[in-house]
């Protein structure tokens, strides 16, 4: 990964390259870069064509898509597995907005990156000023940064085409680090 170092690990292998990470061999920056450089290959190739639709888009919550927030939502460093940051002050009231396009008409199902001290909290989802759909925290996970993925999924219909994605906090009680988007069969 990194010229001039002597860096083993098996293929694939997550706990290495956390490893690698956390011990200072690789930088986050360093980890970027090479995730760069291999969606720059993979954009240059036929490879992004033979990509499964069913592959699930992982979107962080400091993620560069972020438009809006209200002024009292903010950002933490997150001790999640890579790092980053992580929405805080998520108190009824409070909303964040993100931009998507939707290349692909369908059902998808929103999962949702939680830390919570008392399993509480819920998020209302608006697309372009529509309800399509509410998240409700039960996952209790004892810390502000102590992770997991949240039982309770949300499937939601979306359309072609560039979308404002609105989260509106209904209940406090967590933080959430990132949310994935997967298509539904």
């Amino acid at each position: 990964i990194l010229a001039g170092n002597d860096l083993k690990m098996k293929s694939g292998d997550e706990e290495g390259l956390l490893g690698a990470y956390r011990s200072g061999i690789l930088s986050r920056d360093d980890l970027e870069a090479c995730a760069q450089r291999v969606l720059s290959l993979i954009m240059k190739s036929k490879a992004k064509d033979r990509i499964s639709e069913t592959s699930a888009l992982l979107i962080p919550a400091d993620s560069s898509v972020v438009i809006h927030s209200s002024d009292a939502v903010g950002m933490e460093s997150c001790q999640d597995i890579g790092g980053g940051y992580n929405t805080t002050n998520t108190y009824e009231g409070q909303w964040v907005t993100y931009t998507v396009n939707v290349e692909k008409p369908g059902r998808y199902t929103f999962t949702f990156r939680v830390a919570s001290e008392n399993g509480t909290g819920g998020i209302h989802i608006s697309s372009d000023g529509k309800t399509i759909g509410n998240f409700v925290n039960t996952l209790k996970t004892g810390g502000w940064q102590v992770w997991g993925n949240a039982p309770h999924k949300v499937t939601v219909t979306l359309t072609e085409g560039v979308h404002q994605l609105r989260f509106d906090f209904t209940q406090g009680g967590f933080n959430y680090n990132t949310f994935t988007i997967t298509p539904s069969n």
